[in-house]
């Protein structure tokens, strides 16, 4: 498999976080709820789509995030997700460039 979550880990985040804006959307669409005031809870690297969802909608009001990290540089030397002979590959200065750093801590939506 040449292309996968890891090697379009930039690409694999922007999709993400678009799903999270099809579920706000789905919820606004229903008649026995509000999205107007959606909040989201997310824990550790899963956390990362719902805060860029949130600072591109309005509807997200409260993000509660538990264990927030986003070292994708360290992850990436020593995670068994990724494979041994493809290492070397994702801890290049060019991939490392094109990586979603870290998250900031604490926030407050208005």
């Amino acid at each position: 498999m040449k292309e996968w979550f890891i090697s379009e880990l930039q690409e694999s985040m922007g999709s993400t976080t678009h799903d999270v804006q099809l579920i706000v959307d789905y919820l606004a669409a229903r008649q026995d709820l509000s999205a107007d005031q959606v909040a989201i809870f997310g824990q550790g690297s899963a956390l990362r789509s719902p805060f860029l969802a949130a600072a591109a909608d309005p509807r997200i009001r409260v993000l509660d995030l538990l264990n927030p990290w986003g070292d994708w540089p360290d992850w990436l030397k020593t995670s068994p997700v990724v494979p041994d002979e493809e290492r070397a590959r994702y801890l290049t200065p060019s991939s490392l460039k094109r990586l979603p750093w870290s998250i900031p801590s604490p926030i407050c939506l208005n």
